[in-house]
């Protein structure tokens, strides 16, 4: 099997095939769980997915839970954060499999299901905050004359059992290029605060 199978199920239960009463039946969880995993090791895109699939058949306040059982629906849940259900245990995956789970799933709210939230931060943690600043130093010393003064900062932590898993941060400095213009930085920052990456763009005035 292969993730197209979780693809092929979800299809098979949105769009023009959603129903309320349909029942997401234990063999389809048995079949995606199966296709999640790669001997033993379940990629980022299939977490993504069962996450995906727990966040849309597991109720909201429009939709009903449509898994034939809550041991159905725990299940999914297990899968999708297997070998990664600690802070500690997350940080041992590749940088590129920590920044596209942060950016494909948790800045996305899909991590909810199983315990993630996130927040805006009123104060970063002194070790975080202190790499937040040689990351903004790097974009501006790149940047150059193209921007000026301080630049305004939030950032936003993933957290789960009380254990940040990441952190996504967005910088903006006023643009010295076109006048009204801002320059900004997004970055993304893994449990310990290590840089996993970030990049730079401009916006223009407001004609407003």
């Amino acid at each position: 099997m292969s993730i197209a199978q979780i693809l092929k199920i979800i299809r098979d239960h949105t769009g023009s095939h959603a129903s309320d009463t349909v029942k997401i039946t234990h063999q389809e969880v048995v079949d995606m769980i199966a296709a999640a995993d790669e001997n033993g090791f379940i990629p980022i895109r299939a977490r993504s997915l069962l996450l995906e699939a727990l966040t849309t058949f597991g109720g909201n306040e429009i939709h009903p839970d449509i898994f034939s059982s809550p041991e159905d629906k725990a299940a999914i849940g297990a899968a999708a954060i297997k070998g990664i259900e600690t802070a500690d245990k997350f940080a041992k995956l590749p940088p590129k499999s920590q920044l596209k789970f942060i950016k494909s799933t948790l800045a996305l709210f899909e991590g909810g299901s199983v315990g993630f939230s996130s927040s805006v931060l009123r104060a970063v943690p002194a070790d975080v905050q202190t790499k937040i600043d040689a990351v903004l130093r790097s974009v501006e010393r790149r940047a150059g004359q193209s921007i000026s003064g301080t630049p305004h900062t939030t950032v936003r932590a993933f957290v789960r059992n009380a254990q940040p898993y990441g952190y996504e941060g967005t910088a903006f400095w006023e643009s010295t290029v076109e006048a009204g213009g801002t320059f900004f930085a997004t970055f993304y920052l893994g449990p310990s605060g290590d840089l996993l990456q970030v990049s730079t763009d401009e916006e223009p005035p407001d004609d407003g």
